[in-house]
């Protein structure tokens, strides 16, 4: 029989590597909390500032667009909860993120993968990513809405 370091058999060095990587594959799958990152609360919908509308974040889950799988998206629904625009996102579940109204018609999404988003909604009912830099108004609402979320 082969023998390693302090005299244990080779079978029982292999044994203790495999556990090893067992337990440090599981502690990397399970994080701090969900598989996936965020919990049921950080997925609650968020009234704007009138309560005009709803903001639902989520999770995409469909392997469809491997660019997209497990980030960030979010519905917006009228008072009624009639859906009016269902938006993905390039901002990763697995990192830390925030979402949140800056006024009745700007939606802003921090991401510490990908930085700060923001998305306005027009008058005739369309809605467009606004271009980069930001405003720093917009910059300094996402830095406000990750540290509610985090900060406590």
């Amino acid at each position: 029989e082969k023998r390693c370091r302090k005299n244990l058999p080779l079978a029982v060095i292999q044994l203790m590597r495999l556990a090893t990587l067992l337990v440090l594959a599981f502690l990397m799958l399970a994080g701090c909390g969900s598989p996936f990152g965020s919990s049921a609360t950080a997925l609650k919908p968020i009234a704007s500032p009138s309560g005009a509308m709803t903001l639902t974040p989520s999770v995409n889950q469909s392997k469809a667009d491997p660019t997209k799988y497990l980030c960030v998206a979010f519905d917006i629904h009228d008072k009624s909860g009639g859906l009016l625009h269902s938006i993905p996102s390039s901002a990763s579940d697995i990192q830390k993120w925030a979402i949140g109204w800056f006024d009745d018609a700007t939606i802003v999404l921090y991401s510490s993968d990908i930085g700060t988003y923001a998305w306005k909604l027009a008058d005739d009912g369309t809605i467009s990513e606004l271009p980069h830099p930001l405003p720093a108004e917009l910059q300094t609402h996402g830095d406000r809405i990750k540290a509610a979320k985090y900060d406590r």
